[in-house]
């Protein structure tokens, strides 16, 4: 679901993860549950997992890859199409704010909000993010984001930094 996405850079986002993924947000109905700060994990290790890749793998190795990458987006359509998988919204995600644009309506500056987005497209189950409006203007929301676990912010910095590193050594190989 990953592209490279023309748009404004938004101030204090920093390295980002950029991509065009399924997202939809609620106006926030209280603090972040355990349960979700455990699922935030779950998926943040899920999506690190199916993005690893071994530098030079064997040919029997690759090809084994390639057989269950098959299966996997198999699997994946089978899911994506029994869920009600919200609509597409190009977004960027930071160590510390996430930002999307929409032409639908935005929440209001200092609105807090609970933000579902799905960041694998072999994995469609969503990181739940909770924050605070920054600005909602043209189009675009910034939200800083509260209430992650150490270990959900340290797993969000390194799917940002694996990221960042791919679309470099992509854009080094064109």
């Amino acid at each position: 679901m990953s592209e490279n996405i023309e748009h404004p850079a938004d101030a204090g986002l920093g390295i980002v993860y950029s991509g065009r993924v399924p997202l939809e947000w609620t106006v926030s109905t209280g603090n972040m549950s355990i349960k979700t700060l455990v699922e935030n994990e779950k998926c943040l290790r899920t999506i690190l997992a199916l993005s690893e890749y071994p530098a030079e793998p064997s040919e029997e190795l690759a090809a084994m890859e390639r057989k269950v990458d098959i299966t996997l987006e198999m699997v994946a359509e089978l899911l994506r199409s029994s869920l009600d998988i919200p609509a597409y919204a190009v977004v960027d995600m930071g160590a510390r704010e996430f930002a999307w644009s929409s032409p639908e309506p935005l929440p209001s500056p200092g609105e807090k909000v609970d933000v579902a987005v799905y960041l694998h497209d072999l994995y469609p189950r969503p990181l739940r993010l909770k924050g605070t409006v920054k600005s909602a203007q043209e189009g675009r929301c910034v939200v800083s984001m509260n209430e992650q676990s150490e270990e959900v912010q340290h797993l969000i910095e390194k799917f940002i930094f694996l990221h960042h590193r791919r679309q470099v050594h992509q854009q080094r190989r064109t």
